[in-house]
């Protein structure tokens, strides 16, 4: 232990920072409280070097709007550095919501991003500049008293900013945001607003030149649809009715740079047949399918640079397998430019008792950006139906494949296990097969071989590694309960038999095919994270002529 810690105080502060910087960024959102958590503050317990590092004033620059407590502290750190406000503060009258508005108040001047839920009153109370903010979210609670004769026109001029860029708006009416609306805005997301003049609308929207990404409800599009500024690169719209296709399509042609486009709101199939429209940057569509019609639009766009869509079951009850189909069937001239952009080497499985998702990719998603290849989020009534479906569908996909991941999920069915054998089957240029936790439950009896007509023979021919991680090797045995459960034990499968099982069927295929010594594959199995995996076991497994790679720190013995 102490040559441990007298390794990690060699590490110069520097370093030291930037580590803990890491650590900090995904620990600190709080979303119960629409704050951050400063949890990880309890490293500066651990030493007097450590204590000094986390005092740099870099981690303290996101002040959770919480408590004044919570504030004070964070506050008393960040002296000179830019801050991150979220939170909430709703009273101008109580005593708590009303130190968290002078907190922020004294710090009005190095705001960079500001995130509320806020009271009209405390909007109006608010007035200190913010000169230097980048991004503004506020959301607006209702039941605010405010006195009468207020001019709603100079409700959010307070935060008016030269640098801001970034604009989120919930709840408002169309008097109060219209002074906001400007040519430095890049970055827009309209919610619940109220109150709109179409043509004092369309001539505010359309002069701001820099207007590069809109996110807006469905409930603005009757407004929208003739205000999209032409130089909008990502489009967003949300809501739980339906929006016309027609005029969908007619507004796309007003956006020529438009790159991203995804779609949380369903659209209506088009009157008649139009014309192909051609969105010659478009490389990212996401859509939310509650049914077939929903994405007859998309087979009236042609994307040549498409790189990436995503569909997604809304989850609505009258979906059905064959509705599924129709969805793909319909979409898939843009699943082949996909393919054709993006040539998927990678396939990621991950099943749920509501869905079951599918991702085919060049590398693995949690190494690349998410807006790549083929990603499929389908609720399924049959779901061995469905697999036998897409076996077939993306037969030519499924070829290319050359990594397997299967996650962890629910594949407890057993009608399903001869339609997931039926994928892999099709799977011949797989190198590498990755299994998670319970995603080793697709492949019992077996991990990649199957014997037919008294001959063995090989799922994935090329198969060179196998990863494991979390996987049981061994059921759980009963415990000692007296004379009578003594010798009792479970009547579960060990996976650690199954495995050695389709090693010894691998060895047999490859005799099957005459294959010499030299043109075996050399296979390495790595295992992560072992539980009950014996020592017995892994000399059995390398007397098979595995080459196995394992956790000597989590194995049992």
């Amino acid at each position: 232990m102490s040559t441990t810690m007298a390794t990690i105080s060699s590490i110069p502060a520097e370093t030291l920072s930037e580590i803990f910087l890491y650590h900090v960024a995904v620990n600190t959102i709080d979303p119960l409280r629409r704050g951050w958590s400063y949890k990880w503050a309890q490293l500066r317990l651990v030493c007097h070097a450590w204590n000094e590092v986390l005092n740099y004033a870099m981690f303290w620059k996101n002040v959770p709007v919480t408590s004044p407590r919570a504030m004070e502290l964070v506050l008393a750190h960040s002296v000179q550095t830019d801050l991150y406000m979220r939170g909430l503060v709703t009273s101008a009258v109580e005593q708590a919501d009303r130190r968290k508005l002078a907190l922020m108040l004294g710090s009005a001047g190095r705001i960079k991003e500001l995130d509320l839920w806020v009271s009209e009153e405390v909007i109006r109370a608010f007035n200190a500049p913010t000169l230097e903010i980048k991004r503004l979210a506020l959301k607006k609670v209702p039941g605010s008293n405010v006195a009468p004769g207020q001019d709603p026109s100079t409700l959010l001029i307070r935060f008016q900013s030269p640098a801001l860029k970034t604009l989120t708006l919930e709840n408002f009416i169309w008097k109060e945001i219209k002074p906001m609306f400007n040519d430095v805005i890049e970055d827009l997301t309209l919610d619940e607003l109220r109150g709109i003049r179409l043509q004092e609308f369309i001539t505010t929207m359309q002069g701001m030149k820099n207007l590069r990404r809109l996110d807006t409800n469905r409930d603005n599009w009757s407004a929208l649809q003739y205000a999209l500024p032409g130089g909008i690169e990502e489009l967003s719209i949300r809501g739980q009715r339906r929006i016309d296709g027609d005029s969908f399509l007619e507004a796309l042609d007003t956006l020529p740079n438009l790159v991203r486009l995804n779609l949380e709101s369903g659209l209506t199939p088009p009157f008649d047949d139009p014309p192909t429209h051609t969105l010659a940057g478009l490389e990212s569509i996401s859509c939310m399918v509650g049914r077939s019609e929903d994405v007859k639009c998309l087979t009236f766009i042609a994307a040549p640079t498409l790189r990436h869509i995503q569909l997604q079951s809304s989850g609505m009850c009258h979906e059905t397998d064959e509705d599924h189909r129709r969805t793909l069937r319909l979409v898939q001239p843009l699943l082949d430019q996909v393919v054709r952009n993006c040539p998927p080497r990678t396939a990621q499985f991950r099943s749920s008792p509501q869905y079951l998702c599918i991702a085919f990719t060049k590398e693995p998603t949690a190494l690349v950006q998410p807006d790549e290849g083929i990603h499929l989020k389908l609720s399924m009534e049959f779901r061995h139906g469905m697999l036998n479906f897409m076996t077939t569908f993306f037969k030519d996909i499924l070829e290319r494949i050359e990594n397997v991941y299967i996650s962890d999920g629910d594949y407890c069915e057993k009608t399903n296990l001869k339609a997931w054998h039926k994928v892999f089957r099709v799977m011949h240029n797989v190198r590498s097969l990755h299994l998670e936790r319970k995603g080793a439950k697709v492949m019992p009896e077996g991990l990649h071989h199957y014997e037919e007509d008294g001959i063995c023979h090989t799922v994935f021919p090329k198969l060179e590694a196998l990863f494991l991680d979390d996987v049981q090797f061994c059921p759980q045995r009963r415990k000692n309960q007296g004379a009578r459960f003594s010798t009792a034990k479970t009547k579960k499968r060990s996976f650690i038999a199954d495995l050695k099982r389709s090693f010894k069927l691998r060895d047999a295929a490859q005799n099957e095919n005459n294959l010499t010594q030299e043109d075996r594959t050399l296979f390495q199995l790595v295992i992560s994270n072992a539980t009950r995996l014996y020592p017995s076991d892994v000399e059995a497994l390398k007397k098979l002529g595995v080459e196995v790679v394992w956790d000597s720190i989590t194995r049992r013995k």
